[in-house]
């Protein structure tokens, strides 16, 4: 008996603790941000079930549920809770992205406006495209970000006047003021590079990971991150926040993890290729290479995608050799 009671008290404390918890959560982040911030009532309602939970327990001794749905529930909570550490794992091990040396893009996201003045979020990004900037004098930058309803500016518009002001050449600037959401500053800034750019996308830490991975599948190439940080407690929220925006656009197709990235690029040639020769050949038992000599026409290039990248030397009818990386082909 006073096993249980010890128990029922103990679960009781737990569930009190978790609801305080998110409840004082919710309250700071609103005074110090705004309530208005996206998803920042998941915290108080979630305070409250667990205060619900802590009642319940305290007076029955567990949550009054059938033996089923309690058994249910729990499956299902462990789903969310492996699922979430996943999404969470990935947004992590990007928090401290640096980017690679010598890109020939940087992709600046935009963020929030007050007026006509950036948001400390946005401070934080056009810091971190500064220093890359400077430490990358051949890179340019494709600001990105179009204009809301409060704000008197775009949001590229501002990023190009903080950069300009602290000396950064205007040349290296690119403006692409219409997108309205991460899936639009990426297909309108990929509009304003050329196909085969090399680019890294910045933006706040806990948005790097996603921000990545939808640059990916819409560039169909490797793309890196530069993560500037975020100074205040709302990050914990906004790394929470990642897991439905990360479920929403794999959902929606935004997102495919495609574990070869790279893909080859469409070539435009009025004569067939010849295969001449190959090296670097990685065979595997799913994939069969092409075969030498054998004649491809470019519609059947169109349709190869990258797996185990090998280096083909190609010859054109005109006697002209190029080196073009083409991958193996799936059989089935």
């Amino acid at each position: 008996m006073q096993s249980h009671t010890k128990a029922k008290k103990i679960k009781t404390a737990v569930w009190l603790v978790l609801g305080l918890a998110m409840l004082v959560y919710y309250i700071i982040s609103g005074i110090f941000a705004g309530f208005r911030i996206s998803l920042l009532g998941i915290w108080a309602l979630g305070g409250a079930v667990c205060l619900v939970a802590a009642a319940l327990t305290a007076r029955c001794g567990r949550l009054p549920l059938p033996g089923w749905l309690f058994r249910a529930g729990c499956v299902l909570l462990a789903f969310v809770a492996a699922l979430s550490l996943v999404i969470e794992a990935g947004v992590v091990s990007m928090m401290g992205a640096k980017g690679e040396a010598g890109l020939d893009y940087i992709v600046v996201l935009g963020a929030h406006l007050r007026g006509d003045r950036p948001s400390n979020a946005l401070l934080w990004r056009i810091d971190a495209a500064e220093d890359y900037l400077r430490a990358n004098p051949g890179t340019r930058a494709v600001l990105s970000g179009g204009q809301g309803a409060d704000e008197l500016i775009s949001e590229a518009q501002c990023m190009y006047n903080v950069l300009t002001a602290r000396g950064i050449d205007g040349g290296r600037l690119l403006l692409e003021d219409k997108s309205r959401d991460t899936n639009e500053n990426i297909r309108n800034s990929l509009a304003l590079m050329e196909e085969d750019a090399t680019f890294a996308v910045v933006t706040n830490n806990f948005h790097v990971f996603r921000a990545v991975k939808l640059a990916e599948t819409q560039s169909g190439r490797d793309v890196s991150g530069i993560a500037s940080p975020y100074k205040n407690t709302l990050v914990i929220h906004y790394m929470i926040r990642e897991i439905p925006g990360m479920i929403s656009e794999v959902y929606e197709g935004n997102i495919k993890y495609i574990e070869a990235k790279k893909r080859l690029s469409n070539p435009v040639v009025e004569q067939p290729l010849f295969l001449c020769g190959c090296k670097s050949l990685r065979r595997s038992p799913s994939f069969l290479p092409v075969q030498p000599f054998e004649q491809l026409e470019a519609h059947a290039v169109d349709r190869l995608r990258a797996a185990h990248q090998l280096i083909f030397v190609l010859g054109q009818p005109g006697g002209q050799e190029q080196i073009l990386h083409l991958p193996l082909v799936r059989t089935c």
